[in-house]
């Protein structure tokens, strides 16, 4: 015996889940597309003359006096209809967004469609309004401002944007770095390391990330499944890429360095890896998107909330912020425990750094992997100390292994260097390269076309220092019988 439902003095019986949950759609479809008919019928009310009888002079009265709806809501019915209906006129809604609802679509209204498109019910409201906050936030710096960002300078040599987004997420949120290292080294099986991937990134199954690579802006990251490809789309430009989970894995095979996670982070971005404190969290508990930037902890923002309120209620002047700064209100450096004591910057003397020669050549120990990835062509960008190196000079690699060099290794010429970047730790630089090809080896007793080439420079020579000794040789050197 099924369930029974009393409505109104008669029972509605269901003889199985399947009726019962038809039913329940049928009900919840009809909600989901009221408000689509509403816009609708508002839209009819604006566009025709059926109000004409009614002594109504608009659809705004209208919908006022009669359903308590104001003009903004209005506004919002028959946006909602003109964006999400079929046609743009309809009373029915599009296939792709059903199942949203009202307060969703409504804040979708304010999305640009490339990113509607990569939307899904599942989405809860709270996560479209973070995406809606990142859109908002790009939106507020504008070209020219983009354009002095500059472009990173690693970043530049990656090969597209979604290299560039994994290097950023990377950087931002080292703990999703460790995942991401975890799946790509430590799995043989593409399939596999593609499954620990998205576990990584969207547990839930779906997620969105937001990243901000310098000079380019931010790009929203879209993961639907190990059976989906990968879609990038740059907020500004509204353009959308699209990538494979080989495009994926082909990207972790530059990124994921190092004998253990913490140290490929550390070759990567040049830096220590993060203590725990300094450690963004990888991803808000059951949420779906991410933030180009890591959420500050509150402690901090306590901590800085206090000492604004330390500074309050004090004069200006001890706050050590004074109302204007002109020449008549510098401290003189008198003062002491006032907060505006002045000191004189200290010179810094600045000294010059002697260059090695243009060909100057040196050698560095290289690990087994990196030298592998070099010879591949998988890398381009060796992050190394400062020592004095100039663009020219050479650089022989040799391979090491628990210390002790294998034989194995390749020259390279360094092409372009820079330690110039806010991502690079002090005392480190990047180096570009060319390969050099590989010096030919000359077996013993072998002898090569210089060597050829000097013997026979050597005989000639040898024979046309000899001096000429009697006559010349042949028949004519015999004695001949005088006929006299």
């Amino acid at each position: 015996m099924g369930e029974i439902i009393r409505m109104e003095n008669q029972a509605i019986e269901y003889s199985n889940y399947a009726e019962f949950k038809e039913s329940l759609d049928t009900v919840v479809e009809k909600v989901e597309e009221g408000f689509v008919q509403i816009g609708y019928h508002l839209k009819v009310a604006r566009d025709t003359n059926i109000l004409q009888e009614s002594g109504y002079k608009n659809v705004n009265e209208f919908a006022e006096a009669e359903y308590g709806l104001d003009s903004s809501a209005v506004s919002r019915f028959i946006n909602i209809n003109d964006r999400f209906s079929e046609n743009g006129y309809s009373p029915r809604l599009q296939e792709q967004y059903r199942g949203f609802g009202r307060a969703k679509l409504s804040i979708m209204l304010l999305l640009p469609e490339c990113i509607n498109e990569e939307l899904t019910p599942d989405y809860s409201k709270t996560e479209i309004k973070d995406i809606k906050d990142e859109i908002d936030e790009e939106k507020k710096i504008t070209d020219l401002e983009l354009l002095m960002e500059g472009k990173d300078n690693i970043q530049e040599q990656l090969e597209n944007n979604l290299q560039r987004s994994l290097h950023q997420l990377g950087w931002k949120f080292p703990l999703l770095y460790i995942k991401l290292w975890r799946a790509y080294r430590e799995n043989e099986s593409k399939v596999e390391c593609a499954r620990m991937v998205m576990d990584a990134v969207a547990p839930a199954g779906t997620g969105m990330f937001s990243v901000r690579p310098q000079g380019i802006g931010r790009l929203m990251l879209s993961f639907k499944g190990t059976d989906q490809n990968i879609t990038i789309t740059n907020i500004r430009s509204e353009e959308k890429e699209e990538y494979t989970w080989e495009d994926i894995i082909d990207a972790l095979s530059i990124l994921m360095e190092g004998d253990y996670p913490e140290n490929g982070w550390e070759c990567v971005y040049g830096k220590p890896f993060p203590q725990n404190e300094e450690i963004a969290p990888v991803q808000q508990k059951h949420s779906k998107v991410m933030k180009a930037e890591p959420e500050k902890k509150k402690t901090e923002k306590v901590q800085k909330k206090n000492n604004y309120e330390a500074a309050a209620g004090k004069p200006d002047e001890a706050a050590g912020v004074p109302e204007e700064i002109g020449p008549e209100r510098l401290p003189q450096g008198k003062g002491k425990e006032d907060g505006i004591s002045w000191k004189e910057p200290e010179k810094k003397e600045y000294k010059s750094i002697e260059l090695p020669p243009a060909d100057a050549e040196y050698t560095l120990p290289m690990g087994k992997t990196m030298l592998k990835d070099i010879k591949a062509g998988q890398r381009y960008l060796i992050l190394k100390m400062h020592d004095p190196y100039r663009i020219g000079n050479t650089l022989h690699l040799r391979e090491q292994n628990n210390g002790e060099e294998t034989g194995a290794g390749m020259d390279i010429l360094i092409t372009h260097m820079t330690d110039d970047h806010g991502g690079i730790a002090e005392g480190y630089c990047v180096i570009q390269f060319d390969i050099l090809p590989a010096a030919e080896v000359q077996l013993s007793g072998q002898l090569n076309i210089e060597d050829i080439e000097r013997e026979q420079n050597e005989d000639i020579k040898a024979e046309n220092e000899e001096e000429p000794n009697g006559e010349a040789d042949g028949i004519y050197n015999e004695g001949q019988e005088s006929d006299t």
